[in-house]
């Protein structure tokens, strides 16, 4: 896909040409690429390489490819190294990885989310708590469910939390849901419960 506006000197358009290695297969990605996009379209004529990807697939850049710069959702270390590497300019937009001149982060503030969401249960009124966090093997530190709790917990309440295992197959999801049914049927209602990712929000309604 290709965005045209802005004009060189010359008169003639000036194309730059970007890869999104971001994966599809969630809304909060699809956001961030529609995004990008509404910004591409605004500000310049933009070609961008993108391809649909699971959330668990790695997100590679062809080898033939060169461009002037890569949008990336930081997955796994060989993928910095490849940006690296091909010294092609690149801006992080996961809360995986660090923040760094040569792959700088631009997401929104996880302190500041985890924050708004305790104050939010806490205004309506909610006394009992819990925090279901991101897949443990994915590496994420976590900062959002633990300045959500630790806002509860100057507020003077507690909060229950699970962390849940990755369920590739059919038996694990299996085990996961009952794991998650078993952790909800013994939290006190009425309970405001604040998850990671909508995936897992989508799973809690499910299974109640």
């Amino acid at each position: 896909m290709s965005y045209q506006s802005r004009k060189q000197k010359d008169g003639t358009k000036q194309l730059r040409k970007v890869a999104l290695l971001v994966q599809t297969a969630s809304d909060w990605s699809r956001q961030v690429l529609r995004g990008v996009a509404n910004y591409a379209h605004e500000q310049g004529t933009w070609d961008f390489f993108i391809e649909p990807r699971g959330f668990y697939e790695n997100l590679n850049l062809p080898r033939d490819w060169s461009g002037d710069g890569v949008i990336v959702r930081l997955t796994h270390a060989g993928l910095v190294r490849s940006i690296r590497q091909r010294k092609i300019p690149a801006v992080n937009v996961s809360w995986l990885g660090k923040h760094s001149r040569t792959v700088p982060k631009v997401v929104s503030d996880e302190a500041a989310c985890g924050k708004l969401a305790a104050q939010h249960f806490l205004n309506k009124g909610f006394r009992c708590f819990g925090y279901i966090g991101p897949v443990k093997e994915l590496g994420y530190a976590d900062v959002l469910g633990k300045q959500y709790g630790q806002t509860l917990e100057e507020a003077g309440h507690t909060c229950d939390q699970w962390i849940p295992q990755a369920a590739r197959t059919d038996s694990q999801l299996r085990n996961r849901r009952q794991q998650l049914t078993r952790w909800l049927s013994r939290l006190q209602h009425p309970i405001g419960i604040f998850v990671w990712d909508t995936a897992t929000g989508r799973e809690i309604t499910s299974v109640c």
